[in-house]
């Protein structure tokens, strides 16, 4: 197992890591950088109370890139990445067990955002509910609504301003492909 070096980008704290661990540790075997700006306020010049990773050079400039990139398909009102496209959400909080679980789902993640997506595409209008779908395609809710968020968040799927009872009594959303709303997409503000 190879040892990484790198720097924080906030704070200048030397960091190593093991190649497959994912956050930075520094200097003084911390994981939290306490100048990170979701961190440290520096209108106030005090802490904020969150608590958020060391971040290499190469980490910020990635973000940034994403960011703009991100920006640049809503602005042209397109997806941000493919259906099949491999991708997962790890909250910032996130313990190093869910970071791990979400790794090992990562490599198969296209495939089941690509049925999840197929699911709905055949669906059309009627739209499928989160339990709907989970219960059809035999997925784990854990695995599901992340992935169904994901597609969300492309724009593959949308709120399609309805709700249906789950077993439950309770409303759930009604999502549908958005093509099947299009006037609901992207409303000019």
């Amino acid at each position: 197992m190879e040892l990484l070096q790198d720097s924080c980008y906030w704070c200048e704290e030397q960091l190593t890591r093991p190649s497959d661990y994912l956050p930075w540790i520094g200097d003084h075997d911390n994981f939290v950088c306490l100048f990170h700006p979701a961190n440290f306020d520096a209108i106030k010049m005090d802490a904020t109370g969150e608590t958020c990773y060391h971040q290499t050079m190469e980490e910020v400039y990635d973000i940034i890139v994403k960011h703009y990139h991100t920006q640049k398909a809503l602005r042209k009102k397109e997806p941000l990445r493919a259906v099949s496209d491999n991708t997962v959400i790890v909250g910032k909080k996130a313990q190093r067990t869910s970071r791990a679980a979400a790794e090992s789902v990562l490599p198969r993640s296209g495939t089941i955002r690509h049925r999840v997506h197929s699911y709905f595409t055949g669906r059309g209008v009627y739209g499928a509910t989160d339990d709907e779908a989970q219960n059809f395609l035999g997925i784990d809710g854990n695995t599901f609504r992340p992935t169904r968020k994901t597609l969300v968040d492309d724009g593959y799927l949308i709120d399609s301003g309805r709700t249906r009872k789950n077993e439950k009594g309770h409303d759930c959303i009604v999502w549908v492909e958005r093509n099947e709303h299009p006037a609901f997409l992207f409303e000019e503000r």
